[in-house]
């Protein structure tokens, strides 16, 4: 580093030097608490659809759909590759972002966007060609996914949230189906009524000069029209009085049963759960027997249930004995299943149950910002305002290395480019440290200002 400049490391907030002599840059992750809510969240999206370079980085994760399309690449390759070279049945999937993350803040998370991001990443493993431990190959009907979140209180409040949008949107589509209907009947009315009076008849004559044969001629057919009227008067009343049979409605299929078979059809991949149920653990030395018991009776894959997607289990001691009892439970040899955690803060050393999984996709993003000069690091812990943000995006997509993406809004492209990347090994399995990350983002800076 160049003589003068400083440098300073906390969790989740860097500050690094800037190559504008000087200035300090701090780089930090992309969203914090400060960020309110919704404005956080849309804040985060644009910064990353912004800057996002698809070719090089994929898929852009803007919504559940999307960065279940961008992990399910990475975790299906994987997955083939270890049934045909080991015995390893776990992998990490980390999205370090709001609305996923709960490490981003209780204001910033959304735990049924994080649920919505599950079923989705549990239908295109489910039904793609990858194979599952349990499953012959192209028998699809027979994989399935379990997901498991902490308790049945999350359960009952994700279920709660989907089943009201669910009836949302049924009841938008009945009232579209009427209105629908509506139209059609006085289309088709309109289009009797013309077809009666001869307008829609396409032999239709055009109109020529009358002539004194025609008067006469007009003059006899009143007459006898008259006559006809006062003979059947009393046939034509009594006609009147029959009820005439009512018009068949031909009826569009409703959306609903088309948003009813659409849900039915993404149930079929995966299944709602809980690691605890409503069991509640205590802190003593019973833990151990309790959270044996919560998972016995909670965490019960069916036969084709062969994949277990627990998601965000954090650093506690009850959810780190749960983890490791569902991990037991994917290596039974009698019925061997994957698991798959997505965003779980477990700390280093890793329980030996997880000695072989792997990060199939990750992405963290972090913001660089210039502060002015002669400010020290971390001052009244807020972050710097001067100077043109610089973004940072740290990613993992199986089977490439760790990749340093930059941009610095000045100088570059206008978008993300590779600054380095960093093989996986064992010290990097769950990512490289934020030093190294700082570094590699120093040095594609200094060489830019060259």
């Amino acid at each position: 580093l160049v003589s003068g400049w400083s440098f300073a490391l906390r969790p989740q907030k860097v500050y690094l030097p800037c190559p504008s002599g000087g200035r300090n840059t701090a780089l930090q992750q992309a969203s914090s608490d400060n960020d309110a809510g919704e404005d956080g969240m849309g804040a985060m999206r644009r910064m990353l659809e912004s800057s996002w370079n698809s070719e090089a980085m994929g898929f852009v994760p803007s919504d559940p759909s999307a960065a279940a399309e961008a992990a399910a690449t990475a975790l299906r390759q994987a997955m083939f590759d270890d049934l045909q070279t080991s015995s390893n049945r776990a992998y990490f999937i980390d999205l370090s972002f709001p609305p996923y993350d709960v490490a981003q803040g209780t204001s910033m998370y959304d735990e049924v966007s994080a649920v919505e991001f599950c079923m989705e990443l549990a239908e295109r493993i489910s039904s793609s060609d990858a194979l599952s431990p349990t499953s012959p190959k192209g028998n699809d009907d027979d994989k399935s996914c379990l997901i498991l979140v902490k308790d049945e209180k999350a359960v009952q409040i994700v279920n709660k949230i989907l089943d009201g949008r669910q009836d949302k949107s049924d009841f938008t589509g009945d009232e579209q189906d009427v209105h629908e209907d509506e139209d059609e009947d006085e289309e088709l009315e309109v289009y009797d009524d013309l077809a009666d009076s001869g307008v829609l008849d396409g032999d239709e004559e055009q109109p020529t000069a009358p002539t004194m044969d025609d008067d006469v001629d007009s003059f006899r057919k009143k007459l006898m029209a008259e006559w006809v009227s006062e003979e059947s008067s009393k046939i034509s009343g009594a006609a009147m009085d029959i009820p005439q049979k009512p018009k068949k409605k031909t009826k569009k299929p409703s959306s609903k049963a088309t948003n009813k078979s659409n849900n039915s059809a993404r149930s079929k991949w995966s299944r709602l759960s809980s690691l605890f149920g409503d069991a509640r653990i205590s802190k003593g030395g019973k833990m151990g027997s309790e959270v044996a018991k919560a998972i016995q009776e909670n965490v019960q894959p069916n036969a084709k249930e062969a994949t277990l997607i627990v998601l965000s289990v954090q650093n506690t001691r009850e959810e780190l004995m749960a983890i490791r009892r569902v991990l037991q439970l994917c290596a039974e040899s009698e019925n061997p299943r994957t698991a798959v955690l997505v965003n779980c803060k477990l700390e280093q050393p890793l329980p030996r149950e997880l000695f072989g999984a792997k990060t199939v996709y990750s992405l963290l993003p972090l913001v660089a910002q210039a502060a002015p000069a002669g400010r020290t690091p971390f001052q009244n812990d807020k972050p710097p305002k001067a100077g043109p943000p610089v973004k940072v995006a740290v990613m993992r997509r199986y089977p490439r290395d760790w990749e340093v993406f930059v941009d610095d809004g000045v100088l570059g492209s206008g978008s993300f480019e590779l600054a380095a990347t960093v093989p996986v090994g064992v010290e990097t399995r769950r990512g490289p440290q934020m030093q190294w990350v700082t570094d590699a983002v120093m040095r594609f800076l200094q060489a830019r200002q060259r």
